[in-house]
């Protein structure tokens, strides 16, 4: 179902997303430096891979 969302609130809208996704990516970069740091191969190439996929 559709919204009809006034301009403001479309910017809001995407303004949220971009945050959310920001905060995301920086989770990401220091889940990745927490990885690497205790030598944990594994994990640190699969949260590479995600922080990859959402920066691509």
């Amino acid at each position: 179902m559709a919204q009809n969302l006034t301009p403001l609130e479309e910017a809001d809208r995407e303004l949220a997303c971009a945050q959310d996704e920001a905060g995301a990516q920086g989770y990401l970069v220091r889940s990745a430096e927490h990885y690497t740091a205790a030598g944990d191969t594994d994990n640190e190439a699969c949260v590479k891979e995600l922080l990859a996929n959402l920066e691509g």
